[in-house]
């Protein structure tokens, strides 16, 4: 297990046109060494979202 001073909290952006799925291996790996990932999909890059960028 991970020391709790070695444990950070890390926010995956995803640029272009790519969402939150795109950090999926890498979150899973930084979850695996003990941190806190958040992945986030830009506004307007949903799949559903009328907003969406083409």
């Amino acid at each position: 297990m991970t020391n709790i001073k070695n444990r950070a909290d890390v926010i995956l952006i995803s640029g272009h046109w790519l969402g939150a799925d795109a950090w999926q291996a890498v979150a899973e790996e930084l979850e695996n060494l003990g941190h806190r990932v958040m992945a986030l999909t830009l506004p307007g890059l949903e799949p559903n979202d009328p907003r969406r960028l083409y």
